[in-house]
């Protein structure tokens, strides 16, 4: 049986978030990806109607500080 939009929308952040961790804590790994970034905030939206408001700005959040967190990966050297 597969996940329901709203449990698919949180683990494609906490996924997310496992990336950025990683990445953060392993110098050169670079497994995150702008394209994990779009697939999470896709996955959001698609539940954004099952979602609590905060539970929906919440996800958004984390996904917007991992954009941002690749933005500046991309700036240095």
């Amino acid at each position: 049986m597969g996940m329901d939009p709203k449990q698919a929308a949180i683990m494609a952040v906490i996924e997310l978030e496992t990336k950025l961790h990683f990445d953060g804590d392993h110098d050169g790994a670079h497994t995150l990806t702008q394209t994990d970034c779009d697939s999470a905030r896709a996955s959001v939206f698609a539940a954004g109607h099952l979602l609590p408001s905060i539970a929906h700005s919440t996800l958004l959040f984390h996904i917007e500080r991992a954009g941002r967190w690749l933005a500046g990966r991309g700036t240095q050297g």
